[in-house]
């Protein structure tokens, strides 16, 4: 290789790093936060996933369909491609404002939902916001309030590659939607009636027809507020 040639690809690759770097919004790893631990921006870490533990699900962990299991340090919901599709329910209560930051990947036949819901109540995903990664099988992004679309959400790209593991961020910051994927921020929206109180504080997952692996998983709350500009 000539010193031109040298010299282009060295630029090339200190490019590629700033430009990732800037990109990236990393969440907190598992292994250096603990619940009560404070964040930036006012968020406090009130649940890690403890993945260790090969076997059955955590008990904090309600299966609403399909199945689940710990395996290889990770959370695997699998199940048929069926309409009720697989759904899991973390037991423990975030009402308001609640962060979810985790890294996943899908496999099978039928790739469909790295699907994250916040602020439901115990009938799953139906009641709160999804939030759609890979949504109908694999063929778009967006976000649901109680069954509604959000329109302005919808997004057909990026879509998930089988096995890609992804580092995916949602939240519900007082009333301000978000989610990103590996630190890109695929849709935001704010309801100005957000859902949120005794009947809108748990979270889950869901996905469709296929494996779902969840690890790294850091939930995050902070004080109910009003919407903020």
């Amino acid at each position: 290789m000539g010193r031109k040639s040298a010299v282009a690809c060295l630029a090339g690759a200190i490019l590629w790093t700033l430009v990732t770097a800037a990109g990236c919004e990393q969440g907190p790893s598992p292994s250096k936060v603990a619940p009560g631990e404070r964040l930036a921006d006012g968020w406090t870490v009130v649940y890690v996933g403890d993945f260790k533990a090969a076997g059955k699900a955590p008990p904090e962990w309600q299966v609403l369909s399909g199945a689940a299991k710990v395996e290889a340090g990770a959370l695997v919901l699998t199940g048929p491609a069926d309409d009720e599709g697989q759904l899991v329910l973390l037991t423990p209560r975030v009402p308001g404002s609640v962060r979810v930051e985790f890294v996943a990947s899908l496999k099978g036949d039928v790739i469909s939902d790295i699907s994250p819901f916040l602020n439901a109540d115990t009938t799953g995903y139906k009641s709160g916001y999804l939030f759609q990664f890979g949504g109908i099988t694999n063929t778009t992004n967006r976000l649901f309030r109680c069954e509604e679309e959000i329109g302005s959400t919808v997004k057909n790209a990026p879509l998930v590659k089988p096995g890609r593991k992804y580092r995916v961020l949602v939240e519900n910051d007082g009333g301000r939607l978000r989610m990103a994927i590996d630190g890109q921020e695929v849709f935001r929206y704010t309801d100005p009636q957000p859902l949120k109180g005794q009947f809108g504080d748990r979270i889950g997952f869901y996905t469709w027809g296929c494996a779902l692996t969840i690890e790294q998983l850091v939930v995050s709350a902070k004080p109910a507020e009003g919407v903020g500009k």
